[in-house]
């Protein structure tokens, strides 16, 4: 058997020269060694954010592992409603509608349980923690994270406030945010010590 093939064209990629109009066409530098640092500094911050983000869940895995108690079933459900809704808003943006997917979704949220309990009592020790540390969110902090959002979704951060109020949201992310606060106490004090080897 034999194939008879017709080539229309050959395409070559052309890799720009590595110089600083290169740096001055693709970033705001004027200079190639301006770009190669600020990138080098953007990837060491990423890193360690990495690190940090990586401590911080081993510390909040042990302080998890140190104080086992039964949560709520309310607010085990409640997480669950939580994280479905979530999945559903990612799926929806991305243009599957949930109900169409072939999904078990009772499957998905009894799967999800373990998970869910876990993050109640996480949230539930976090709020302890800020109460007993005094952290509090201020309404500058939330006005911040709000700005964030609205500008990440192109929205005028005013109506996406109106919304999040109206919505019952805006409690729920002053309560994420003194959780977080909550974690970045325990993650500056905690005494860290390396494992021999």
């Amino acid at each position: 058997m034999s194939y008879q093939v017709e080539v229309q064209s050959i395409k070559r990629k052309v890799v720009p020269e590595a110089d600083d109009d290169l740096a001055k066409s693709v970033s705001e530098f004027a200079t190639l060694e301006e770009l190669r640092a600020k990138l080098r500094t953007d990837l060491m911050e990423q890193a360690k954010r990495r690190v940090e983000l990586a401590a911080k869940q081993k510390l909040l895995d042990q302080l998890l592992q140190a104080h086992e108690f039964p949560v709520p079933e309310i607010m085990v459900e409640a997480q669950l409603d939580r994280k479905l809704e979530r999945v559903w808003g990612q799926l929806l943006s991305q243009g599957v509608d949930p109900r169409q997917a072939q999904v078990d979704w009772r499957k998905v949220r009894e799967d999800s349980r373990k998970d869910g309990e876990k993050e109640v009592r996480a949230s539930l020790l976090l709020t302890k923690i800020a109460a007993a540390e005094k952290l509090e969110v201020s309404e500058e902090e939330i006005d911040e994270v709000i700005r964030e959002m609205a500008q990440e979704t192109h929205q005028p951060p005013a109506t996406l406030k109106t919304r999040l109020t109206h919505d019952g949201e805006l409690d729920s992310m002053k309560s994420t945010r003194r959780n977080q606060k909550a974690i970045d106490f325990i993650y500056r004090n905690a005494k860290t010590t390396r494992k021999s080897e």
